[in-house]
């Protein structure tokens, strides 16, 4: 088995726009993948959409919430990195 980076060094974004219409269609992991991956986008575009000033009183929650989304990318990431160790 050819040896495979850990779920941190995986770059969703390259892996997801990869895989063909054909796969994605073909395999419901994938698709769920894919949605759970553009749906974390969206959020995380609407986070840094949402930045308040440092001095602001909300940051400190701002900065929470980011931390929480960025665990939601890494448990997308082992994911990803279990349905590649399948093969």
């Amino acid at each position: 088995m050819a040896h495979r980076a850990s779920p941190a060094f995986i770059d969703l974004s390259a892996l997801l726009s990869s895989v063909s219409d054909q796969a994605l269609l073909a395999d419901p992991a994938l698709r769920a993948l894919m949605g759970d991956y553009l749906c974390h986008q969206i959020y995380l575009a609407d986070w840094h959409a949402r930045q308040p000033a440092r001095r602001h009183g909300e940051f400190k929650d701002w900065i929470i919430e980011g931390r929480a989304l960025f665990d939601g990318l890494d448990a997308l990431k082992a994911i990803a990195y279990s349905y590649l160790r399948q093969d």
